[in-house]
């Protein structure tokens, strides 16, 4: 299943705090009675037990999760909520993922908002209500195009948008009133700047190597945690290229699938570490499946440094073209899902890319 991305920013006033009210605290969870699981049919698991809060006395859920498709938990509320500004909680998990929060009403109408999880201690989470859109995984007897009634909210719903063995807990959610500041753990919103990739949620369905099948070059990339961040991950490269041979690795564009939009995009950036300097190739292919790519400036090795180049400077890929390319079409980027990193300097290195950026 796919996912919707949020964005928010990291304030909390005392003053909002004063006036929250509690919409589920997880203190009566009875199996398929008033809350339940559901999955995919492809053989993810997902389960679910009452556990000790973030605060003294306090109830959460414990979420533990293997993830193939799609996995998530449902709990019932019944509450009118329409006199609120946002949702809040404290949450925590094993693995930085995305946690999707849903709220139900009565008529089966989902809208949803993402948080980003990036610890294992309790981290508080403001999600103001403008934040959640209309799932693009409605009910089948839903409404079609319906508003969720805020009136008559029905049930909340947690889904783990992170494959693979993980847990996650969820705190009291209460509900907010008065103006509020969203905290959700997504990067901040600049319409300027867009983070094609930080490599914290990078699952594993979402890259891939590539290498020629004759010098015998090669590359591996891990994820390891950037001793800088605070929960965040690098992307770290280590490749042997070959005379004549070529090597890469295809990488989601965004935080989850569903492609980004880079029109406007005057500057690519890329913020590297390199043993020893290297040249770096980026290439993408755009909506109409034509390929471009460009050579980076060379770095200088043994430091972090941004190599940047003006977007001009990306051209059609003189060696190849996919064959459901639109020959001619001029260049569309109002829709692109994957990138392409990898060296052009030949011999053995290892480099870590922390962020990709395209700056309009």
């Amino acid at each position: 299943m796919k996912k919707t991305i949020t964005l928010g920013v990291l304030f909390w006033s005392l003053a909002v705090l004063s006036s929250a009210a509690v919409l589920q605290d997880w203190s009566s969870l009875d199996q398929d009675k008033n809350c339940g699981v559901f999955t995919d049919k492809d053989g993810s698991a997902i389960q679910f037990a009452q556990t000790i809060g973030p605060q003294a006395g306090e109830k959460a859920v414990k979420l533990t999760n293997n993830i193939k498709g799609w996995a998530g938990i449902w709990a019932a509320v019944e509450s009118d909520i329409s006199k609120t500004g946002a949702i809040q909680f404290k949450a925590k998990s094993s693995e930085p993922m995305l946690l999707q929060v849903g709220l139900n009403d009565e008529s089966k109408t989902q809208y949803i908002a993402m948080v980003r999880i990036l610890s294992v201690d309790w981290t508080e989470f403001t999600v103001p209500l403008s934040l959640f859109k209309p799932t693009p995984w409605p009910m089948a007897d839903a409404p079609k195009d319906a508003k969720l009634n805020l009136a008559k909210i029905v049930g909340i719903v947690l889904q783990p948008q992170l494959h693979g063995a993980s847990t996650v807990e969820v705190g009291p959610i209460s509900t907010v009133k008065g103006k509020v500041t969203a905290k959700t753990g997504m990067p901040v919103a600049d319409p300027k700047r867009i983070l094609v990739q930080d490599f914290t949620l990078l699952e594993k369905n979402a890259y891939g190597p590539f290498a020629d099948e004759t010098t015998g070059s090669s590359i591996e990339m891990s994820l390891e945690t950037d001793q800088e961040g605070q929960g965040n991950k690098l992307g770290v490269f280590r490749y042997d290229l070959k005379t004549d041979g070529f090597c890469g690795y295809w990488i989601r564009a965004g935080q989850e699938w569903g492609g980004q939009d880079w029109r406007g995009a005057k500057t690519l950036t890329v913020e590297v570490y390199s043993e020893a300097p290297v040249e770096l190739k980026f290439g993408f292919n755009d909506a109409n499946q034509s390929a471009y790519s460009c050579d980076l400036p060379c770095t200088k090795g043994g430091v972090w440094e941004k190599v940047s180049v003006p977007f001009s400077a990306l051209k059609l890929n003189k060696y190849y073209q996919p064959p459901e390319a639109k020959k001619g079409a001029a260049l569309d980027l109002s829709h692109i899902e994957t990138f392409n990193l990898g060296p052009e300097t030949h011999g053995k290195n290892v480099f870590k890319v922390r962020e990709v950026v395209i700056e309009k």
